[in-house]
């Protein structure tokens, strides 16, 4: 994905952003958004919308938004940071 503030490939240690919303095209370009801006802004922009996400780094840890839960069937296990350290729970499986 290239990022259109640079023109140059997104490089924010994210491998993956799971949106839910009720049309396609919308949890596309949510999903898109969140993973230019990285961990803890794109988590922030999720919350600030109300889309259920699920964000994957590149070690393979996630963070959910809270709306995730209502999709999931689990409690959140993260939610947008409020340090500047991203809070991510390691994958299972």
């Amino acid at each position: 994905m290239i990022d259109p503030a640079t023109g140059e490939p997104v490089a924010r240690g994210l491998a993956a952003v799971t949106a839910v919303a009720s049309d396609a095209w919308l949890a596309e370009v949510f999903a898109k958004a969140a993973f230019v801006a990285g961990l803890d802004d794109g988590l922030a922009f999720l919350e600030e919308h109300g889309i259920a996400a699920l964000v994957t780094d590149d070690h393979g840890r996630h963070a959910t938004t809270t709306a995730w839960s209502e999709f999931s069937g689990t409690k959140p296990e993260a939610h947008a940071p409020r340090s500047s350290e991203p809070q991510l729970q390691q994958a299972r499986g």
